[in-house]
């Protein structure tokens, strides 16, 4: 891969649209801007990153971790390319292109998880297991969904991703012009949101090596505007480079936000912390041995919340990032010949002190009683929505007849409109992909929602005041 074709300012809509010579922004500064004025942006500030339904404004939602992830992207994406001119590492890349690499990634960041559900993580469970249980089940015609949709199909519904939602709704859903499709981004922004470069059909969780290979990176519908965007960076399936940074950008985040939430919320306090860490206690490794006896001096102030936070200011995030940032540089030939397998943050020296803190979070926050009875009210409400929308698309534009005809009707004026315009304008001939794409339609419809407004649909259509 070479950064010439890495950083393409083609577009994946309109791609021979000329620039006004007045603008003075590069092509991802453009983007950015793009990005910040757009609905589904504005969205994330109301779904959940992982208090779902949470009331207190100081804890994260999905928009203001994007916005932190965007901040240490960018900075990363600075300070790799910095290096690769310093150290000469590749004639090919060049200071122009140290900006670029920057503002590309202060987009990724924005948009990584702009695909993602109502409820978090916890929302993509939710459609896997609601689609797990029902594709045996529902029928259409003579037949059931599971014998009508190929492999692929059922699998991006079982194994459903936001990570693939991202690029639906980039390329194909968000509607602004009618002369283009999504958002007309740079295809090299695309790229780097490609974690997962990889079909449903090819997840290999158990080859724990090559973390592409662990999720779904887009949908069969989405198989010709995926490969017509690698084309155009020449990553085919292989990570972009910003891919791994925008990685390690966004595991840093939550991470710390995560714990710094935990901690405000009193799900654990700092000598709870301290005891969970002594594994570094005397580690070989000089900055995590410092890292941990800082933690223990400002055990000793009152203020255990700006204890933990000076913590995290001065010492953990600026470990995670120059380990991370070494650690691309020291993979820097695997990376750009897409033989590098691992993340960075696993890769790198300091990989138990982020392992730490990983289960420190599962330990204390993802299992809060708090926490699993508002996610399980989520999956409440995604499986009521499902099940009420599913039946109302399975005839919609079919040859066969429908029954509850009226009722369904109705219940379709609940879909997006811009998502059924473009079901139109991109169904083929074939009758069981225009059924695949109709149940799209709905997961499409529900990932575009926020906590509140899947919350107060189920309520509204359930006769819950």
């Amino acid at each position: 891969m070479q950064w010439q074709d890495l950083l393409t300012v083609k577009r994946t809509s309109n791609p021979s649209k000329t620039v006004s010579p007045d603008d003075l922004r590069n092509a991802f500064e453009n983007d950015y801007q793009r990005i910040i004025i757009s609905a589904s942006f504005r969205r994330l500030q109301d779904k959940t990153q992982v208090f779902p339904l949470e009331k207190n404004d100081f804890v994260r939602t999905r928009l203001t971790h994007s916005l932190e992830v965007s901040q240490i992207a960018k900075s990363l994406g600075t300070r790799v390319g910095t290096k690769i001119i310093n150290e000469r590492l590749d004639p090919s890349f060049t200071e122009k292109n140290i900006k670029e690499l920057s503002d590309l990634l202060a987009c990724s960041g924005l948009l990584h998880d702009m695909g993602n559900p109502p409820f978090g993580h916890f929302g993509e469970c939710a459609i896997r297991q609601w689609f797990s249980k029902n594709l045996s089940k529902i029928k259409y015609g003579n037949d059931t969904l599971g014998k009508l949709l190929t492999e692929q199909m059922q699998k991006d519904f079982t194994h459903f991703e936001g990570n693939a939602q991202v690029l639906r709704l980039l390329t194909k859903l968000h509607q602004l012009f009618e002369s283009t499709h999504g958002m007309n981004l740079t295809c090299a922004t695309v790229n780097s949101l490609f974690k997962y470069p990889t079909p449903s059909v090819k997840i290999d969780k158990n080859k724990e090596s090559d973390v592409k290979l662990h999720k779904m990176g887009y949908f069969y519908a989405d198989k010709d505007t995926f490969s017509e965007i690698t084309e155009a960076t020449t990553a085919g399936d292989n990570r972009h480079p910003a891919a791994f940074l925008l990685e390690a950008a966004d595991d840093i985040s939550y991470l710390l936000a995560d714990l710094e939430d935990g901690m405000k919320k009193k799900l654990f306090s700092l000598n709870q912390l301290i005891t969970e860490l002594s594994p570094l206690k005397g580690s070989p490794h000089k900055e995590l041995s410092a890292c941990y006896e800082y933690l223990e001096e400002k055990a000793r102030y009152s203020n255990e919340l700006l204890s933990f936070q000076q913590w995290i200011t001065v010492k953990v995030r600026g470990i995670l990032i120059n380990n991370t940032i070494d650690t691309f540089i020291n993979n820097y030939t695997d990376i750009m010949s897409g033989h590098f397998e691992s993340s960075l943050l696993e890769a790198s020296k300091v990989s138990s002190l982020s392992s730490l803190l990983g289960e420190i979070c599962c330990k204390y926050i993802f299992t809060n009683c708090d926490i699993q009875k508002v996610e399980l009210a989520g999956k409440k409400i995604i499986f009521n929505l499902l099940d009420t929308l599913i039946p109302a698309v399975l005839y919609f534009d079919s040859p066969l007849k429908e029954d509850n005809k009226d009722e369904h009707k109705r219940l379709r004026t609940l879909l997006s409109q811009n998502y059924i315009d473009a079901y139109n304008k991109y169904k083929p001939d074939n009758d069981t992909e225009k059924l695949y794409l109709r149940l799209l339609l709905v997961t499409d419809t529900i990932c575009g929602m926020t906590d509140s407004y899947a919350k107060s649909l189920y309520q509204e259509l359930n006769g819950i005041s």
